[in-house]
């Protein structure tokens, strides 16, 4: 696509992008937004960003950290598995605090889900090393779930982490979880810049600007320097290939299952929201989200890989216009590096070169369906720009999470990827996926 551009289409497009700026955040009212230097503390250095990755964050109304991905047991099956605790400061009608935990398997009936909805003393924090506890206490003595650093350094390959959870789920089961995990690729920038600013959408004019001027590409829009996007995004950083060294559940008491293979996924999100955007995102979007890990120990040559993709719907705030924006970024074990030592992305598809498309829908009926399968197609064969396809099937039909009607667990992924220097032909890998 042509970005050339005469000059009073260039500025009719630029003032499009800027007439909708972000309304007065909520309490407590510091916003992210785009910047293109180590201004904040943790886009300076690795410890910045070890810190960062490892206290509250009260000037934000959301701060969440969240182990996803999938335990294989023993026996082979593949367990879906989750553990999370999240900031939720000044939200209408939340607690500041929610903490969960979720596993699903063959044995499970769907998704079996345990969240808290937690005050602010209920969370504590503990440095050197880092720990993060939400001390439930609800149902039963010693009610609790934490995520703790174990050795090395926040973000950093070959840190080791533990996640350990006592509680009871809404099945009215006591579940009781020791997940022991060592990073062996340490922290990727999932957004722009030494920030890692992701958006979560655009408005109609800076949807205008980025495919006119910038051939799709969001990241050298946010370079342009015309627009920040305050108030729009995240800080968003991920580890995205935990190997799990050891794992243990039990159910009521009794063992329930235990190994020592499998991979999660961590998510590291900082958001601030607006007035307007908050109830539109919480109510009325809608998203596909993949977490791709490509272990080395599942892949043709030795490299860790990661991929995610993500694609938010939702309603302009302020208008009668929706808004789409897809993001797909690749990252290997090799890729460049920020000043905080996060990896970035080996390659960035542009908006128009991502298709996502679902098959097999499960339940057959009803008003809520999910994709048993999906193809996600990046580019075009033998494209420049670069060209990958990978498809993936749920390992099981039944991961509902029937509260919320979201889909989320695993899917096994297999396909290629050819960017730049990097052409694999056949990868396989696993997916945690939420679709909602």
């Amino acid at each position: 696509m042509s970005r050339l551009l005469n000059n009073s289409q260039l500025t009719e497009s630029k003032k499009a992008a800027n007439q909708s700026k972000a309304p007065t955040s909520l309490e407590p009212g510091t916003s992210c937004s785009y910047s293109n230097t180590t201004t904040l503390p943790h886009s300076k250095s690795a410890e910045g960003l070890a810190s960062w990755l490892s206290q509250p964050h009260p000037g934000y109304n959301m701060a969440s950290l969240d182990f996803y991905g999938h335990l294989i047991p023993d026996n082979g099956d593949i367990v879906g598995f989750s553990s999370m605790i999240q900031q939720q400061f000044g939200l209408p009608g939340s607690a500041p605090y929610l903490a969960e935990f979720s596993i699903c398997n063959n044995e499970t009936d769907g998704v079996v889900v345990a969240p808290f909805l937690l005050d602010k003393d209920k969370v504590t924090f503990q440095s050197n090393p880092f720990s993060e506890t939400a001390n439930l206490n609800l149902l039963i003595e010693d009610e609790k779930i934490t995520i703790a650093l174990v050795s090395g350094k926040m973000g950093q390959p070959g840190a080791k982490y533990k996640l350990t959870g006592n509680a009871i789920a809404f099945d009215l089961a006591n579940w009781v979880y020791e997940v022991e995990l060592t990073d062996s690729m340490g922290t990727v920038a999932i957004g722009y810049g030494p920030s890692s600013f992701l958006p979560q959408w655009l408005n109609a004019g800076q949807h205008q600007a980025v495919m006119n001027e910038f051939g799709g590409n969001v990241e050298t829009y946010l370079q342009d320097g015309q627009d920040n996007m305050s108030g729009e995004g995240s800080y968003y950083y991920s580890l995205p290939i935990l190997q799990v060294t050891s794992f243990n559940i039990t159910k009521d008491g009794k063992p329930f299952s235990s190994g020592s293979q499998g991979h999660l996924w961590v998510d590291y999100v900082t958001q601030s929201f607006s007035e307007a955007s908050y109830p539109v995102l919480k109510n009325d979007a809608t998203w596909q989200f993949l977490a791709i890990q490509f272990p080395p120990q599942l892949s043709l040559n030795d490299f860790s890989g990661a991929l995610m993709f993500s694609q938010v719907e939702m309603p302009i705030p302020g208008s009668t216009g929706t808004s789409t924006l897809p993001t797909a970024r690749f990252y290997h074990s090799h890729s460049a590096q920020e000043p905080n030592t996060a990896l970035k992305a080996w390659h960035d598809w542009d908006i128009q070169d991502i298709s996502f498309e679902s098959s097999d829908l499960w339940p057959k009926e009803g008003d809520h369906q999910f994709p048993l399968k999906f193809t996600l197609t990046l580019g075009k064969p033998g494209d420049e720009n670069g060209y990958a396809i990978l498809k993936g099937e749920a390992v099981r039909p039944n991961q509902e999470v029937t509260l919320v009607h979201k889909y989320e667990g695993v899917y096994k992924v297999t396909g290629s990827i050819h960017v730049d220097d990097f052409h694999l032909d056949t990868v396989f890998g696993y997916a945690w996926a939420e679709i909602h």
